[in-house]
């Protein structure tokens, strides 16, 4: 199942509404990925160290900010044209593989992740919902191509 809401984040004294996306999934072998819009702290971070995998397409190295626990898989799952321009063209803003919800989130069964997306803000059109979920939709397709993720039920409720 896929829940997609809307989410108070909290950073410091302030708080932001964004619109997530979430489906918990089998995680097959383990796989690691991130992938964030590229911004100045992200490019801080950059400099001082943090991984950022570069894909070999210049408008989407550019935009985006690359990390995982298998470079070469990375690459090979950023590899395809129409997914790196769906998700150039998204609301878009972080997409991971986590392995549960977080310290007040409920823990995950061995073996089970959350594939999670968020865009940074309150989404109000039904186009940017549309754009966010079909790139949230192509990323689980390319998960179980990969052979990371599989399509049996995980049995868990978000």
């Amino acid at each position: 199942s896929v829940v997609l809401d809307m989410h108070a984040e909290g950073g410091g004294y302030a708080t932001r509404m964004v619109t997530r996306i979430r489906a918990p999934f089998i995680n097959k072998d383990g796989y690691r990925a991130r992938i964030r819009r590229a911004n100045w702290l992200a490019d801080l971070a950059t400099m001082l160290g943090t991984q950022d995998i570069i894909i070999g397409e210049k408008a989407f190295d550019e935009e985006f900010v690359v990390q995982g626990s298998d470079p070469e898989k990375v690459k090979a799952f950023f590899a395809d044209k129409e997914l790196r321009e769906t998700l150039v063209a998204s609301p878009l803003d972080l997409f991971e593989i986590r392995d549960d919800e977080g310290t007040f989130g409920p823990e995950f069964p061995d073996g089970v992740d959350e594939a999670y997306a968020h865009s940074r803000e309150q989404l109000k059109r039904c186009d940017d919902v549309e754009k966010l979920y079909d790139a949230f939709a192509e990323l689980l397709n390319r998960l179980c191509h990969a052979g990371s993720a599989y399509d049996d039920d995980p049995q868990l409720e978000l």
